[in-house]
């Protein structure tokens, strides 16, 4: 009877902690008013945690919005995020000109 109870408890929690932690951060939220946690990671590099990232979307169903957060976990400056970001959407085959624009919109963040 005990360990049913402890169980079910640990059961809960598990599924109640998360939900806890998956609220939308009040800057996204002001941007796109209510969200809905959709996914969210981790990147390390060899044994270093380099962020954690979370993606949101709009909490209509058919909505289009999403934003995605990173939470570096380096000291890393904007600017060097944004000029190595706007490096990596040109080896995709993004437009020069359009990464270029994409990464001076992202160092004024």
């Amino acid at each position: 009877m005990k360990l049913s109870r402890i169980l079910v408890v640990t059961l809960v929690l598990g599924v109640l902690a998360p939900m806890s932690f998956s609220k939308e951060p009040p800057h996204i939220k002001s941007m796109m008013g209510q969200t809905q946690l959709q996914g969210l990671g981790r990147l390390n590099f060899w044994v270093f945690h380099v962020y954690d990232a979370n993606l949101y979307r709009g909490s209509a169903k058919d909505s289009q919005e999403f934003a995605l957060e990173l939470k570096y976990q380096r000291a890393f400056t904007g600017e060097a995020i944004a000029s190595r970001t706007a490096e990596e959407m040109k080896s995709l085959g993004v437009a020069d000109a359009q990464a270029t624009s994409w990464g001076k919109e992202l160092a004024g963040i």
